[in-house]
């Protein structure tokens, strides 16, 4: 999925003892990322989606609307 990101968040279980595979993605302040789908159930991605932060990005013209806000 594209999402464009307006704070710094590390999105994904990361590593841990139970997981020592996991992945963390970090987003970047002011950019729009591919990120991987299974970050919707993420809990960080939820609330900072709720809060406004993160915006999914469906296609370009999202992403020139988003760049002017």
């Amino acid at each position: 999925m594209r999402i464009f990101s307006k704070k710094s968040f590390a999105l994904g279980e990361g590593v841990t003892k139970n997981n020592p595979d996991g992945v963390s993605i970090v987003t970047v302040p002011g950019t729009f990322q591919t990120v991987p789908d299974y970050l919707v159930n993420d809990p960080m991605f939820k609330a900072a989606k709720a809060e406004g932060s993160i915006l999914v990005v469906n296609d370009k013209n999202d992403e020139a609307k988003d760049e002017v806000t």
